[in-house]
């Protein structure tokens, strides 16, 4: 057995700059940290263009967005797509809290720019990614991140909630006010007030949600956002307490500090109901009295709009249990059949013929209306005669009819 070493080649080693960026961040909209901004993208252009063997490519920054989470910042998604693209060798940035503070979003990144060969460098931590034990203290330090963030969070949201039961509202932008950022109050807009007042005025005379935004349509009345004013707008107009001169605070409440999820609180959390802390639009009388149409209408859907049949959700599908709704105006089919395509039942109802079946009863106090499996033999041609057609008409039968107890 002959061994035979073959001699290194004399080649030419090329080594090129490596393409190096930055990322910086800040949370929320003020001088002082705009100004430590300005600092951050000044220091790191700085680094990049004066360290022997790096060429500067970019200083990505978000302004104002929060750490919690990937979706809304834009220029770190933009960072991570041109490091992908192969445009981005090594990352400069703070430090980790000011890269991602969910544990989760922070690892998955960096694993994935390592994938690539691209590193990270926290300045703060003293961490590379690209080193052998970058990872291991990048996950421990990661959750000391999180674990602040949750920790602020819940301060924030101690502060709002003492704030609220000193009577201290959050200024929000309302269509029938004008608000004054000096002295902080709300004042009257003349001209919105009068529709507002129109609006409820309306709606305590019997008019319907719709009636009442196509009355304004016609006018060419918008919102602030110069959007027509529809039957949703006008309802959340009427729900809307403050225009009888009182504030409810935190009917919502965000239940996760990473998502940023709000729920609506259902007296999960102490709500407060703050006297005079603007001039009133309408009386209390008058906003009361809307409260309790509004509530009628939520409980009485089928009888208060007209445009529908009477019998509209009542009557439901055997196969799923779901409601059978109007299908091409002549019939009714299964929602889940002709909408969610979930449910095998494809058969339909002709809807004069069901007016006829169910005429004389008392809609107010059935609770539902089953409609059988029809017999397959009444659709079928088997045994049938040619030049004969099958019975195909609705029969009292065909339904099952639960009533209220």
């Amino acid at each position: 057995m002959k061994i035979e070493r073959i001699s290194q080649l004399n080649t030419r080693v090329i080594r090129f700059n490596k393409r190096v960026a930055a990322y910086c961040r800040i949370s929320m909209e003020c001088d002082r940290l705009n100004n430590s901004l300005a600092n951050q993208i000044s220091y790191y252009k700085d680094l990049i263009t004066h360290t022997k063997g790096y060429d500067f490519i970019k200083v990505y920054y978000d302004r104002g967005i929060s750490g919690t989470g990937l979706k809304n910042r834009d220029s770190f998604n933009e960072m991570i797509e041109d490091a992908k693209a192969g445009k981005i060798d090594l990352i400069y940035t703070k430090s980790i809290s000011r890269f991602a503070r969910n544990t989760v979003d922070l690892l998955n990144t960096v694993r994935l720019l390592k994938s690539i060969n691209v590193g990270v460098i926290f300045e703060k931590e003293n961490i590379n990614t690209l080193s052998s034990d970058g990872e291991f203290m990048l996950t421990i330090l990661a959750s000391f991140a999180q674990s602040e963030s949750e920790n602020i969070s819940s301060n924030c949201r101690w502060g709002i909630r003492k704030r609220m039961e000193q009577g201290i509202i959050s200024h929000k932008d309302l269509f029938g006010y004008d608000y004054d950022k000096k002295t902080k109050k709300y004042s009257i807009n003349k001209e919105e007030g009068k529709i507002i007042k129109e609006i409820f005025k309306r709606f305590n005379n019997g008019e319907t949600y719709t009636e009442i935004a196509k009355k304004l349509k016609e006018r060419e009345i918008k919102t602030r956002n110069g959007l027509d004013i529809n039957y949703l707008t006008v309802r959340d107009f009427l729900k809307q307490e403050k225009y009888a001169g009182y504030t409810i605070t935190l009917k919502r409440y965000i239940c996760d500090s990473l998502t940023h999820k709000a729920k609506r609180n259902k007296g999960e959390v102490a709500k407060y109901k703050i006297d005079g802390t603007h001039p009133a639009i309408i009386s209390k009388e008058e906003f009361e009295k809307a409260q309790e149409r509004i509530k009628y209408i939520a409980e009485h859907k089928v009888e208060c709009h007209k445009q529908s049949k009477w019998f509209t959700g009542l009557v439901k599908c055997p196969v799923c249990g779901r409601s059978m709704i109007v299908y091409n105006s002549i019939f009714l089919r299964c929602i889940g059949a002709c909408k969610y395509r979930n449910c095998d039942n494809k058969q339909t109802l002709k809807i004069s013929e069901l007016e006829e079946v169910l005429k004389g009863l008392d809609k107010l106090k059935i609770e539902k209306i089953i409609f059988k499996k029809v017999r397959l033999n009444r659709f079928s041609r088997k045994g049938i005669k040619p030049g004969e057609q099958p019975d195909r008409n609705i029969r009292k039968e065909d339904f099952e009819i639960i009533w209220k107890h």
